[in-house]
C-alpha cells in the first residue's frame, strides 16, 4: 500500500490493481461464455443422439418391411430378416 503524499509514486500500484481487476473481469466473462458454449454442445449432442435413435428405428422398421413378402394369393410369406 502506498502512503506517500506524492501521488506519482502510487501510480504503479494503481495500474497494477486496475490490471488485476480487468483480468478478473475478463476471466469471469470467458468462464461464462465457456459454460454457455458447453451447454450448447451438450444440447447439440443430445439432438444428434435422438436423431440417430429415430434413424435407427426407421432403419429397423424398413428392414422389417423388406423381410416379408406377400405371395400371389395374398398370403404373407416371411423371407428373411437379413438386417438383424
Amino acid at each position: 500500500m502506498c502512503h506517500s503524499t506524492a501521488i506519482g509514486s502510487c501510480t504503479g500500484n494503481v495500474h497494477a490493481v486496475v490490471a488485476a481487476v480487468r483480468l478478473t473481469i475478463d476471466n469471469d466473462q470467458l468462464q461464462a461464455e465457456l459454460e454457455r458454449q458447453l451447454t450448447e454442445v451438450a444440447a447439440s449432442r443430445n439432438r444428434i443422439v435422438e436423431a440417430s435413435d429415430v434413424r435407427g428405428a426407421m432403419k429397423h422398421a424398413k428392414a422389417s418391411a423388406i423381410s416379408v413378402r406377400v405371395t400371389g394369393d395374398g398370403q404373407i410369406m416371411h423371407v428373411a430378416d437379413r438386417y438383424r
